[in-house]
């Protein structure tokens, strides 16, 4: 399995392979390039070579500008995924944002990976 398979594939467990809220699952019909352009509500999804910055990754994490919903300060939107979904486990994030910090690249997992 390449990355960014296993990427889109953490996004579909986190929403647990449902069609979801404002945004929908985005994710799934876009090439890897249409990722790394990608929009959502006017911000840049990722930030290649910058994980911990990425929308994506604060998304996730619950990070300004997002985790309204967890009292965030400054943050407008809710932390991702959004609608009674469960918290993405941190080592899966973590997971993105190397990926993210790796440029985004669309290479084989390693073992175990």
């Amino acid at each position: 399995m390449k990355r960014y398979q296993k990427v889109k594939q953490i996004l579909d467990e986190a929403v647990q392979n449902q069609d979801i809220g404002a945004h929908g699952a985005f994710w799934r019909p876009l090439s890897l390039e249409a990722f790394k352009t990608k929009k959502v509500f006017s911000r840049q999804l990722v930030n290649p070579g910058n994980g911990a910055q990425s929308n994506l990754v604060l998304a996730l994490r619950g990070q300004s500008p997002f985790g309204s919903d967890l009292g965030v300060d400054g943050a407008s939107y809710p932390r991702m995924p959004a609608g009674g979904f469960p918290r993405v486990a941190d080592d899966r994030i973590a997971f993105i944002e190397k990926w993210i910090d790796d440029g985004c690249p669309d290479d084989e997992l390693l073992e175990g990976g």
